[in-house]
């Protein structure tokens, strides 16, 4: 994906934002182990989505190094193995080879 291609617009950048924040808030602010951040990265990192001159996802708009430590937050094209929140809930992203959940 080139930087010239379109991201979300900023009002949607802001209330994907905001939804992330206020989830993660309530869930209690955990955060991905140092491993699972390392690797959703890496992760990001491999992607033809990401927009590297500003280090933000190209489907979502996000920036990556803040999304990544968000263990309530998904891949919104399914890379990023599911995680399990201290109530038992496991976050999970769909599977982009399937379409399926993960």
């Amino acid at each position: 994906m080139s930087e010239e291609q379109k991201i979300p617009s900023i009002w949607e950048m802001a209330k994907e934002f905001a939804s992330s924040v206020a989830e993660w808030a309530a869930a209690g602010a955990p955060i991905v182990s140092k491993e699972d951040y390392s690797e959703r990265l890496s992760d990001c990192n491999n992607c033809e989505h990401l927009l590297r001159k500003s280090m933000r996802c190209g489907e979502c708009g996000c920036k990556v190094e803040y999304k990544a430590r968000m263990k309530t937050k998904t891949c919104p094209i399914g890379v990023w193995k599911p995680q399990i929140l201290e109530n038992g809930e496991i976050k999970e992203g769909d599977n982009p080879d399937t379409g399926d959940q993960v």
